[in-house]
């Protein structure tokens, strides 16, 4: 399950969203949005702490669709 894959980033702790995001309806701009959230995080995360920083509901929809860009991103060398 993706869902409870971590994502290793720089290590220092992780912050709270400081502002939610709007969660994109374009899958470049979603893909953007993420790998701006993982940019801004310093440590480990999973897939659900990323998807806390975009406004809206979590469904499972959305954390699936993260966990697809996180892997996409991670096989292109951005993640």
């Amino acid at each position: 399950s993706v869902q409870g894959k971590l994502i290793e980033v720089e290590e220092e702790p992780i912050a709270a969203p400081a502002e939610l995001m709007p969660w994109p309806k374009e899958l470049p701009q979603q893909a953007a949005a993420v790998r701006e959230v993982l940019q801004s995080l310093h440590g480990p995360a999973e897939v659900d702490a990323i998807a806390a920083h975009f406004a809206g509901k979590k469904t499972a929809k959305r954390v699936k669709e993260i966990g697809a860009l996180l892997e996409t991103l991670r096989a292109l060398g951005v993640g």
